[in-house]
């Protein structure tokens, strides 16, 4: 069994990195690099970029980079008098053990050079924590920065949080077991702080749809060893409250990202979430499709300079 996961890992690895390119190929603007060369550019990027607060310890043995508009090196804005940003932090994905924030700091100085304040914290990733214990750090992440990004020039009344695939998995089942006031562990999941809106792209958020793709019919196994816990599906989670039983998910606004050619996520993901969501609470959600784009289309797009993935992710933060 052991022998089988490793090899399972190596494989996920392999074809997560060396995947299609994240636009289309008929779309206007070519990318010619593999996914790959978006995070050799970011980490390349993080030791020159210049708006950002380095490994910020938000628990005990976390941290958290934070990019912001310097006051005493202001070289994004010519305004001598700068008002609170909207904050977004970032959840990377990574088939719950492969992401790393300086991975993504082209994500976060492009989210800065736009107006916001962004956030992209480490997480507890497997082998060395579970389901529950990724949710904790991500609560105290969310915690941290409501407690502190004004002292970096964020607004905590206008917290976005953007998951993106395991990232977004991770969002919604602590949304919802925070809000529901479920056991993680031995312990109630811990509150999240109040968040304006969450973007979940390309998420795993039900399992048992794997089982229909004929090359997939281990995946729930093999999610829930690496989980390591039995209420880590958020579909399956909701399908037991009744309708409209649940008051709202501490979200002001939830948009669910359903990539229109996800070669890892299977289809009915992102709408089953939607259904689950809409059936049992008064919460406002909206299932946007993302045409054109595969898995990773949106983030690592961003992260090459493809303004028609930069336009998309902008619209997200807008709506």
């Amino acid at each position: 069994m052991k022998l089988y996961i490793f090899v399972v890992l190596v494989y996920l690895m392999l074809i997560t990195f060396t995947n299609s390119n994240p636009i289309e190929e008929n779309d206007v603007i070519e990318v010619n690099k593999r996914g790959i060369g978006a995070y050799v550019d970011s980490i390349g990027n993080y030791i020159f970029s210049k708006n950002i607060k380095r490994n910020v310890k938000y628990n005990s043995s976390r941290v958290l980079d934070i990019y912001y508009l310097d006051k005493n090196n202001n070289s994004t804005n010519n305004n001598t008098e700068i008002s609170k940003r909207p904050v977004v932090i970032y959840l990377y994905g990574g088939i719950w053990f492969l992401g790393e924030k300086s991975l993504y700091t082209k994500l976060g100085d492009f989210l800065n050079d736009n107006g916001y304040i962004a956030v992209v914290p480490n997480y507890i990733q497997f082998p060395y924590g579970n389901a529950d214990d990724m949710i904790s750090d991500i609560a105290d992440a969310l915690d941290w920065v409501y407690n502190n990004i004004e002292e970096y020039g964020g607004d905590n009344q206008n917290l976005i949080v953007i998951g993106h695939s395991s990232g977004a998995h991770l969002t919604a089942l602590g949304m919802i077991k925070s809000s529901l006031g479920l056991p993680s562990g031995k312990s109630i999941t811990k509150k999240f702080p109040p968040i304006k809106k969450s973007i979940l792209l390309a998420g795993p958020y039900d399992f048992d749809i794997y089982t229909e793709k004929e090359n997939d019919s281990n995946f729930e196994a093999f999610a829930s060893y690496l989980l390591g816990s039995k209420q880590s599906c958020p579909t399956d989670i909701l399908e037991e409250y009744p309708d409209k039983s649940i008051p709202n998910f501490g979200v002001g606004h939830i948009i669910i990202v359903q990539i229109q050619d996800d070669e890892f996520v299977p289809e009915p993901s992102s709408p089953g979430l939607f259904k689950e969501i809409e059936r049992t609470s008064d919460s406002s959600v909206e299932l946007y499709l993302a045409e054109g784009f595969n898995h990773c289309g949106i983030t690592e797009g961003t992260m090459e300079g493809n303004k028609r993935a930069q336009d998309v992710l902008l619209y997200l933060l807008l709506k």
